[in-house]
């Protein structure tokens, strides 16, 4: 088994994904997942998961529902990667630009990410940020509001 130096630091993991999110190669994002990779999504609303375990369901969470984001991911900025004291955890917080193309308005999300690299592959990612600007930049909070109220009613 290729030790973890060899196969990719989890700093340099961490590159290799950023490059990928913007080629929006999602497919060979999805290739750097270990086969038993987990991709959580804490704070995710009804009815994303939460939680994608494998890397072939993580490939077709990536190919499929990502892609269908009316969302462009432009660039990632680096905002600060923090060491943890387990060698292979690190936490990466990232500034996502880009733009609505429906619209042309540019706009900036914040990302913390919780990377659990092992011999250079994503063994698990928690991936962090704030679903309701995410929904309000898709123009879709009209279409939430109305499902939280009318599950009240149910």
């Amino acid at each position: 088994m290729a030790s973890a130096a060899a196969r990719g630091s989890p700093r340099a993991t961490l590159g290799q994904m950023i490059k990928l999110l913007q080629d929006k190669d999602l497919d060979a994002l999805a290739d750097l997942y270990a086969e038993d990779g987990v991709h959580e999504l804490p704070f995710a609303p009804p009815p994303a998961p939460r939680r994608i375990e494998g890397r072939e369901q993580v490939r077709a969470y990536f190919t499929g529902t990502l892609a269908g984001v009316a969302l462009e991911f432009q660039r990632f900025e680096e905002v600060a990667i923090h060491d943890t004291t387990d060698p292979n955890v690190i936490v990466a917080e990232y500034d996502a630009h880009g733009v609505i193309p429906s619209t042309g308005r540019r706009f900036t999300v914040r990302n913390i990410w919780v990377l659990n690299i092992v011999d250079g592959r994503i063994g698990s990612w928690r991936d962090y940020w704030n679903p309701l600007e995410i929904i309000q930049l898709q123009g879709l909070l009209p279409n939430l509001l109305t499902g939280l109220t009318q599950g009240e009613s149910s």
